[in-house]
């Protein structure tokens, strides 16, 4: 089995708050991270349905576009296994509305089960 590095403080390039969008549809695991990026002092954007997340990107996108200023998304962290959406989906749509966020893909299930 390997080992798992801990990660213990997340920051950002400049060392200031950091602005994530995390999306799953298990309810327990959104309050959890979102406990963890608060505590943390960031700020995070939770979504239950991955449709309602690529509407937000879109809205972020044209606010950052309209007032020139920065992207308020640092990265997506989307769970893989989503009934409404696909992780892969949302993943590919989310790229073609902000290319340059990187996107992280986890789930909760065996891995195994992914194939």
């Amino acid at each position: 089995m390997g080992e798992f590095a801990k990660v213990t403080k997340l920051t950002s390039i400049t060392d200031e708050k950091l602005y994530v969008m995390v999306v799953d549809d298990e309810i327990f695991n959104l309050k959890a991270i979102q406990h963890q990026l608060q505590t943390e002092g960031h700020v995070s954007y939770l979504f239950h349905d991955p449709r309602a997340a690529l509407k937000q990107i879109e809205e972020l996108v044209s606010i950052s576009k309209i007032e020139q200023i920065p992207l308020k998304l640092d990265f997506i962290l989307t769970d893989i296994e989503m009934p409404l959406l696909s992780g892969e989906s949302f993943a590919q749509e989310a790229r073609l509305i902000a290319p340059g966020v990187p996107i992280f893909a986890c789930t909760s299930h065996d891995p195994s089960s992914l194939d």
